[in-house]
């Protein structure tokens, strides 16, 4: 799983090979925006300090209709060539910033709205930049990909 952190390989790894159970599925999970890769662990995402950022909750009932398969509310993953993956159906509303975010290329799903575990990141189709000022930014439709490799 290409997008998938540390914690859920092993995570699948344990499952696979000691038999051990599967964490209980998040609900919610929260989204995060990143200025770089966030890697393995949910690196560069952006700062809480002065900036207005704060991670965006997605409850299963509202997760079901943002990240269906091929934009499809609740679709299961569908196949795009050798992977399957699930994108957001619906527009991602962020915080309003009160301070500069940086450029954005990278979003992350996380277990807590601060601290927690990191799930997996991907990157988006279109980088944002969030200003002090600025209407709360949006992720648009299809921009976060979330797929398994």
């Amino acid at each position: 799983m290409a997008n998938a952190s540390s914690y859920v390989q092993a995570a699948i790894l344990k499952w696979m090979v000691q038999g051990t159970a599967m964490p209980t599925p998040p609900n919610p999970v929260f989204l995060s925006v990143h200025t770089a890769d966030p890697l393995q662990t949910g690196t560069s995402e952006v700062s809480t300090s002065g900036t207005g950022y704060a991670r965006t909750s997605i409850s299963a009932t509202t997760a079901s209709a943002i990240f269906g398969g091929a934009h499809v509310a609740g679709a299961a993953p569908v196949a795009n060539g050798t992977k399957q993956e699930v994108s957001n159906s619906a527009v991602i509303t962020l915080p309003a910033p009160s301070g500069t975010w940086g450029t954005c290329n990278y979003v992350g799903l996380w277990d807590a709205a601060t601290g927690g575990n990191f799930l997996m990141g991907a990157p988006m189709a279109s980088s944002i930049a969030p200003l002090a000022g600025n209407p709360a930014p949006t992720i648009a439709v299809g921009a976060f990909v979330i797929d398994q490799q």
